[in-house]
């Protein structure tokens, strides 16, 4: 094949990348957002505000030309098909590395497939997201670096090779653990370093370090709101956030298990993430003794090093922080792939495996759905125009603050973002309760229920809860009406009267209910308090393993500690149970049961055996985001067989009520 020839077929196959790739994701392509970070750096780039940390300066000015003349209403749809645009320009410099690494046309195209086909790399490729922008800057960097070991010389590579490193650096941090690879291919060049300009590189590094400069005056606006104003400010604040070091709390989280744990299941996640070849082909490679034998030490070390850090990293989504080791080990299997020895072998084998890489990622990746939104809908629905909520800027805020700057949402409400509960923050909430309804799902900080009945009592209203009064619940007593009781200890639990209850209920609705205790303060502390609902054959609902339709909760974490401080109390508590949104219509029951310290089922379930279907790596997203859309926040989670014990009683420590309520759940809402 002549010179000419192959350089058509160069760019024949970069096209057919593009087409590929192209018809596996542009269809799929729609104007929605993740539970993460899609909706808020899509916020950010219409309020031309600062993302989490590390910033991500680059992707963010990507971001604001692509929304030049477009509504608000359209810019997730904009930006989402940015990221297609970014997914794809990194799956050709994948491409261009592996031919440049004298790997075959063929071979570096199966490879570039098996990537495309992942579906972690899918899900980053049609979110608006910054991991495919790292892979990107991996693959160009490699590229510089093998054009650099072949004896490449003078201006043009030395300004790309700092160009790219600041760049990406500047993008994630961790690209500068990646970046060190490039020593590899620096020991095996030939010709002097000399050869190299050293001013052209320290050229490239002054502009790849523009967007960071940007993103260092953007840090000193003190009207951010996405990112705490507090942080990033001077030039302390901003080394902070431009290495990324705010969260460095998230770094070796786990024990010796749970590592293990998370090793095991990344070895189920690569044979599952795209084919079952890609890791037995990136380790025969490795194995074969020619080719870039300096390209596959870099890739292996990139691999490596991106597990070890994600191992020992806690983040939701870690799972997706293992692209570059899914772009290392699927660029290793193109060695196995070029390794075969007959061309014609070679050819079928690869087209096999094109094709069956291409109609599973056509039949298997699904476009993201409109859940975190829905939830927002729904939890937001009932709430009194004029509140206030109280969010934390994180899983909860993203998704409410996208629909409210493109779509309007509830703007007769108002926000205030609530990352601690301190004395001031007591004293500024009680004003704040006094003059209107605050509501929160207080999920974050973690202490905040224990924190807040120091002054208030919280009730349970829908999806939210609701700032009381701290003698509300006393009041409350008076009022309420009971069809059942039931004796722990020295105290009495009233049971609500199923008169109060609505005629029926739709998906997604809450069903609020009132119960009272009278009794001492050592007895309302110990106990657990259980509404389930269950269909006509006493079983309770479940996802995943975990219940859903139900309210768990410890009663004594809802009152203030100015009641319970009393030898003898009387308490009613304003609660609410989420029907889920998922339910299918018929009659269930409302299921009361009352549990102390002496049960034997007094403890959390073990998550690791009670979940199905759930990427490990991202148990505590899940879990939260789980809450958050069932209704679930504050509430206890419980196991499916828990549960059922549960409804099994007579259990030790365990009391049912004798009575059950009846609720019709009607059609969609």
């Amino acid at each position: 094949m002549t010179t000419g020839e192959k350089n058509s077929l160069k760019w024949f196959v970069a096209l057919l990348v593009v087409v590929v790739a192209g018809v596996c994701y542009i269809p799929r392509v729609n104007g929605n957002i993740g539970w993460y970070n899609s909706g808020e750096f899509v916020a950010a780039a219409l309020t031309s505000d600062v993302p989490h940390a590390p910033g991500y300066p680059l992707l963010m000015r990507l971001a604001s030309f692509s929304l030049v003349g477009a509504a608000p209403a359209d810019a997730a749809l904009r930006l989402n098909f940015l990221s297609v645009v970014i997914a794809i320009a990194a799956l050709l410099m994948m491409y261009f590395l592996l031919l440049q690494a004298e790997i075959g046309h063929w071979p570096a195209f199966t490879s570039v497939i098996l990537l495309l086909a992942s579906r972690t790399f899918f899900d980053q490729a049609i979110l608006f997201e910054v991991y495919c922008l790292e892979v990107f800057f991996i693959a160009a960097g490699m590229l510089i670096g093998l054009k650099i070991e072949k004896g490449g010389s003078g201006n043009f590579p030395a300004f790309l090779a700092g160009l790219i490193g600041a760049l990406g650096v500047g993008h994630r941090p961790t690209f500068g653990l990646y970046a060190l690879t490039l020593f590899f291919f620096v020991w095996q060049r030939s010709e002097p370093m000399a050869g190299l300009s050293w001013r052209w590189f320290l050229s490239g590094l002054g502009v790849g370090f523009l967007p960071s400069l940007d993103l260092f005056l953007q840090l000193q606006n003190p009207g951010r709101l996405l990112l705490d104003p507090q942080i990033g400010r001077g030039v302390a604040g901003f080394l902070r956030v431009f290495s990324g070091t705010v969260y460095s709390g998230g770094l070796f989280a786990f024990d010796t298990l749970e590592l293990w744990q998370r090793f095991v299941f990344f070895m189920q996640f690569i044979f599952t993430d795209s084919s079952v070849l890609v890791l037995p082909a990136a380790v025969l490679a490795l194995s074969i003794n020619r080719g870039q034998n300096t390209l596959k030490k870099a890739l292996l070390v990139t691999a490596m090093v991106n597990l070890i850090f994600v191992l020992n990293y806690h983040a939701f989504e870690a799972h997706s922080m293992l692209l570059p080791c899914l772009f290392s080990l699927s660029a290793l299997a193109a060695f196995s792939f070029q390794a075969i020895q007959k061309e014609r072998l070679r050819n079928l084998i690869c087209a096999a495996i094109v094709v069956s890489s291409v109609m599973l990622a056509l039949t298997r990746l699904e476009p993201p759905d409109s859940a975190s939104t829905d939830y927002c809908h729904r939890a937001l629905s009932t709430v009194p125009a004029g509140s206030m909520l109280l969010m934390s800027n994180d899983v909860e805020f993203r998704p409410y603050y996208f629909l409210r700057l493109t779509q309007n949402f509830r703007p007769d409400i108002g926000v205030q973002l609530l990352d601690a509960v301190g004395p001031q923050e007591l004293a500024d909430l009680a004003v704040l309760q006094r003059q209107k309804q605050v509501a929160a799902t207080f999920i974050h900080p973690a202490d905040a229920l224990t924190s807040l009945i120091a002054s208030f009592s919280i009730a349970a209203d829908g999806y939210l809860f609701s700032l009381q009064d701290a003698r509300e619940p006393e009041k409350l007593f008076q009022q309420m009406r009971a069809s059942d009781s039931i004796k722990i200890d020295n105290g009495i639990f009233y049971l609500p009267d199923e008169s109060l209850l609505a005629n029926s209920y739709r998906p997604g609705e809450a069903i609020s209910y009132q119960y009272g205790y009278e009794g001492d303060s050592e007895s309302f502390a110990g106990i657990r308090f259980w509404a389930l609902l269950v269909d006509a054959d006493d079983r309770p609902v479940s996802r995943n393993g975990l219940i859903v339709g139900h309210d768990g909760h410890v009663p004594s974490a809802f009152v203030s500690s100015q009641l319970q401080q009393q030898a003898h109390f009387k308490v009613a508590l304003q609660r609410s149970l989420i029907v889920p949104h998922d339910l299918k219509p018929g009659q269930y029951r409302l299921r009361f049961i009352i549990e102390n310290k002496n049960s034997g089922l007094y403890q959390s379930p073990d998550l690791y055996k009670s979940l199905n279907k759930v990427n490990i790596f991202n148990l505590y997203g899940y879990l939260e985001v789980f809450k958050l859309d069932y209704g679930l926040s504050n509430r206890l989670l419980l196991d499916r067989q828990t549960a059922e014990k549960l409804l099994q009683s007579p259990l030790p420590g365990v009391y049912s009520s004798g009575n059950s309520l009846s609720v019709m759940i009607s059609g969609d809402r």
